[in-house]
Parts: C-alpha cells; structure tokens; sequence
C-alpha cells in the first residue's frame, strides 16, 4: 500500500515538472511585444478626442483629397482670426474657442493640385524638435485614378508659452516661400532684474508663402551684441488685408530677447507690390512675471528674388 502511494506522489511530480518546463519553453520562445502594442502586436494609439486619433502630440483635425486650395501652402494659424480664415476653406474643421489658442496651434498643409491620386501629405514631428511637413508620391507601378487631386492635412499641436513653431518643410513647400532679406532691422531689450538697455542689430531671411489673402511667415533672424548671438526662428500666419497690412498677434520672442511668457506681436506692411516688407515688432505684458524683460524692434526686408505668384 505504502509503495503505490509513492508510485503515484512520483508520477504526479513528474508530470508538474513535465509541466513547468513546457510552460517555460513557450515563456522562451515568445518574443517581447514592441513598445505601445497589444497583445495582438498591433499599436495602441495614445488617445482619442472627439472621434479622432492623437498620434503622439500631434492631433489631426482634417484630412482628404480635395480642397479649395490649389497652390502649395502651409499655413500656422496662432490666433481665432486666421483659423476661421482656414475654415472658410476647409468647412470641415471644428469650431476653436480663442482659448484653445493660448496653448495650441493649428498647421496645415496644403500639397496643391495634382494631377492623378496617390498623393498624400504627412505632418509629424522630427528627432530635431522641427515639424517636419512631407509629400508622399504614389509608387512607380501604382495604378492610380486618372482624376485631379488636392491632397492636404490640417493638424493641432500643442505648444508652449515660449515655444516656437520650427517648420521643416518638403521642396514642394520651399518652392513656394518668397525670401526676403533683412537690409536694416535694430532690436531694443529692456528692464530685467539688473535693468539692462541694450540695443542690437538684427539680421537674417523672413520666408513669405500665400494663398489667397493668407500669407505665412517663416522667420530665421539673429541679433548680436557683445559677442553673444542669439535667434528668432519661428512661422506665423495671418489675413493680409489690404493694401498689404500684417498683423500677427502671436510670434515667440523668448530666444531673442529673454523676455519669458511675452510673445511678439507684429505689425506691419508689403511695400513696392511686395518688393520691400517693414515690420514693428512688441512684447506683449505677462501678467505672472514680474521684472520681466520687454522688447521693441522695426525691420525691413527686401525680396531677394521675384515673386512666385502665378
């Protein structure tokens, strides 16, 4: 009696260990999910808002096509004004409190008409901080319908009180910006704790696009004083009224000027059938830091090159 129960304390051992490294094996074998997978090995997508995915911090508002814009055209839409312009010809978009634009910016890009489909427009972030804006053409070999297309995507990215919109655009897109060069531009920085005046000369290219009565502006300046430089690289959009008057209520100024939370707000104009743009640009006040630095500057830029405008 005794040794058939031994015989079968073994036999039960045997199959658990049996058991165990079966199971073990299979553990071996299995090869780690990628991060952000389920346990199907497909992507989980971070979050929905309002029916649409958020990929990263970029959230996608609308995409397609076909749009009333037929040139290549980015636009970044700071303030309700211009983003309703953008509605005007993408009825699509959602409606956007003037809140939302505090901590939030809209791009969109525009690929222009094209002649086929299979075309397609990307806007994402790059390993450098810039936003990279990308056209993807239809394989060699792809059938695609013979019919005109207008491909675009409009995103919402937030951002910031200090922080710039750096694009990093596809050639379709470079093609399109007009330069202007900065012939004569002085800044003028003030206060801080130590009550500093300093005046400094600016130099650099301001990118101009547009589309209609909208016009984008891609800044890349820098100022020097004491041997220390320092840079504006930023891209703002707006409603050009006429006769060629800017106003861009929003553009950073913390990495020229030092002021904290003060944006630029810029003014200006098109001169000579927009041969010649004249800027002023001024700090707005921030209510939350005290001794801040504030800042004026006037500019004026010259077209380095005929217009692109057909």
């Amino acid at each position: 009696m005794t040794m058939n129960k031994l015989g079968v304390l073994v036999l039960v051992w045997v199959l658990w260990d049996g058991s165990l490294s079966a199971l073990g094996c299979n553990l071996q074998k299995r090869k780690p999910l990628p991060q952000g997978s389920n346990s199907t090995g497909k992507p989980i997508p971070n979050h929905e808002e309002g029916g649409r995915v958020t990929n990263g911090q970029i959230t996608e508002l609308a995409s397609g096509n076909h749009s009333t814009i037929f040139d290549s055209f980015v636009l970044v839409a700071r303030d309700p004004k211009t983003y309703e312009a953008l509605r005007a010809a993408s009825t699509s978009l959602p409606e956007q409190k003037a809140e939302f634009f505090k901590t939030n910016v809209v791009v969109a890009a525009f690929l222009g008409q094209r002649r086929t489909s299979g075309y397609s427009v990307e806007i994402m972030n790059g390993a450098d901080g810039n936003l990279r804006i990308v056209e993807h053409s239809p394989p060699k070999g792809t059938m695609v319908k013979m019919s005109l297309s207008a491909p675009f995507k409009i995103v919402a990215i937030p951002v910031g009180a200090d922080e710039p919109i750096v694009l990093a655009l596809d050639e379709t897109w470079k093609k399109r910006l007009r330069s202007y060069r900065v012939t004569s531009g002085q800044l003028s920085v003030t206060g801080g704790f130590a009550g500093i005046n300093q005046k400094r000369q600016l130099e650099g290219m301001i990118g101009v696009m547009g589309a209609g009565g909208l016009k984008t502006f891609v800044f890349d300046m820098r100022s020097q004083a004491g041997g220390e430089t320092k840079h504006l690289n930023d891209a703002a959009s707006c409603v050009v009224k006429e006769p060629g008057q800017v106003s861009l209520p929003r553009l950073n100024s913390s990495t020229l000027t030092g002021a904290v939370q003060s944006p630029f707000q810029v003014t200006g104009e098109f001169l000579d059938e927009e041969r010649e743009l004249r800027l002023n640009l001024q700090t707005a006040d921030s209510p939350h830091v005290s001794d801040n630095f504030t800042a004026t500057a006037q500019l004026i830029a010259v077209a380095a090159e005929p217009s692109s405008r057909k």
